[in-house]
């Protein structure tokens, strides 16, 4: 891997041909079931960026992109620019032997695809890489996907030959979401095939990292209404597909899950009285609208609905349970779910795996979720806001390299510009003009300009060594390298 050169033409005519590239990539993925085979990292966990005598002296770039709902066309927007960043690179001496490795990822609670992962390419196997991503477009809507997954793979199974010459690659995440707080032993061995003795801190995991990598995440900042829809989008299409009520409610549950077994939805009320499948609705209100896979295997899409509609749910305890009542696949397997708890218009997401040893009926039992009920007491969405994601990546990546992002058509833009800097080829201001000479708009420019700003003034005011090691401060001086214009 890594042999050869890339030569994607970037004129009009490659313009189209890319549109046609991209309208036939989506008519195949709608038919999809599952990742690529080249991309399932427990087939091949351990990727390479090696030195050779056609590429002498390579530079690892990964690029982690949130294949989920919310940014599962973010792809797009980097397969169409790709060219450009690759010719900037190469072409303007900012790197003479780039190889890249592109990585899907989604929910490990929820998807299937949970870490799609390239090799490192130099020429146009690239574009076949990031055409075999499947956007799968699932998630958990819980505010975390699995990033931590791919610092593991990017601090433990990439071996790159640049740092025996004294310098690191480039990491790059491309979200709108934050990550969970350890690597699961479990998930490492059920998704890359490889164990581990005990959970390991997603701090620790991104500290590894930092040591091969300078690691940036691009977050992809969006109205907050925009947020909120992408959270509940998906149980709230299969709560109305089934004819539930997802609206004017005081309480609702609703329990999602992705195979044809028969898990049930429990709720007991705060009088102790438990409404599930056999008895449907409480001397209280509650109402089990939704009971999906009870007859046998009824869809793979399966939804079930609990709901108090307004000023019906009584003052006190709440609690919600999920049951295994009965496998119908053919294979039995632990099963993940997702539980939405909405409790006078806040939200809450829950995501677990039932039935690890294969139990059902009582054995299988969830507690999912405990609730005093008191109207009108909640905050809404408090745990999903930008700020809240931002500061935790900031925590494991420093504030200055998690680079906000308004508009997604700006990706390729910020990795290059963040490279630049890094390699001291140019300062902000030269690099934004360089952006105006590629007829970028003035918008654009300003947009790339904010993002970067921190960064510029870290490298600026401390210098960044790219061979490892943080240049100390010099004063008098704000520049610490020779540049040259783009």
């Amino acid at each position: 891997m890594g042999g050869g050169n890339y030569n994607r033409d970037v004129d009009s005519g490659s313009r189209s041909t890319v549109r046609k590239t991209l309208e036939q990539k989506q008519k195949r993925d709608k038919t999809r079931k599952s990742m690529h085979p080249s991309m399932d990292p427990k087939k091949k966990p351990i990727r390479e960026c090696r030195d050779s005598e056609e590429h002498p002296e390579t530079v690892p770039i990964a690029a982690a992109l949130d294949m989920t709902l919310s940014r599962g066309n973010d792809y797009e927007v980097v397969f169409t620019k790709f060219p450009r960043l690759i010719g900037q690179l190469i072409k303007r001496g900012v790197l003479l032997h780039p190889q890249f490795c592109f990585i899907g990822y989604g929910d490990a609670q929820f998807d299937k695809a949970v870490v799609q992962l390239g090799e490192f390419e130099s020429d146009n196997r690239v574009d076949k890489m990031l055409l075999n991503l499947w956007p799968e477009r699932g998630g958990g809507g819980n505010g975390a996907e699995s990033a931590e997954l791919v610092a593991y793979l990017g601090a433990r199974n990439m071996e790159l030959d640049c740092l025996g010459r004294g310098r690191k690659g480039y990491f790059f995440f491309n979200t709108d979401e934050g990550f969970y707080p350890e690597v699961s032993k479990e998930e490492v061995e059920r998704l890359i095939g490889q164990k581990l003795p005990k959970n390991v801190s997603s701090a620790k995991i991104f500290e590894e990292l930092r040591k091969k990598f300078h690691v940036f995440c691009i977050f992809q900042q969006k109205p907050w209404e925009k947020r909120k829809e992408d959270i509940d989008k998906e149980i709230e299409k299969r709560v109305r597909e089934a004819g539930g009520q997802y609206d004017n409610v005081d309480i609702r549950a609703s329990l999602m899950w992705d195979t044809y077994d028969d898990l049930d939805l429990h709720m007991v009320c705060p009088s102790g009285e438990r409404i599930f499948f056999s008895h449907k609705r409480s001397r209280c209100g509650g109402w089990l609208d939704v009971d999906r896979n009870a007859g046998g295997r009824e869809t793979r899409k399966p939804v079930e609905n609990t709901r108090w509609g307004k000023g019906q749910a009584p003052a006190g305890e709440y609690r919600v349970i999920v049951r295994n009542f009965a496998y119908h696949e053919d294979k039995r397997e632990p099963i993940p779910f997702k539980v939405e708890v909405e409790v006078d218009g806040e939200i809450k997401h829950f995501g677990n795996v039932i039935s690890p040893n294969l139990q059902t009926g009582a054995a299988s039992d969830v507690n999912v979720y405990s609730f005093d009920y008191e109207p009108n007491e909640t905050e809404r969405y408090e745990n999903y806001n930008d700020e809240t994601i931002i500061k935790q990546w900031q925590e494991v990546l420093a504030p200055e390299h998690v680079l906000v992002l308004p508009d997604p058509q700006g990706i390729v833009d910020l990795m290059l510009g963040a490279i630049v800097l890094t390699e001291g080829v140019s300062d902000l201001d030269e690099y934004i003009k360089s952006l105006e000479k590629d007829e970028q708009t003035k918008k654009r420019q300003n947009m790339i300009r904010k993002s970067l700003e921190a960064y510029a003034e870290e490298v600026a005011v401390q210098g960044i060594d790219v061979n490892n090691l943080r240049a100390k401060k010099r004063p008098g001086r704000t520049r610490l390298k020779r540049t040259k214009r783009l």
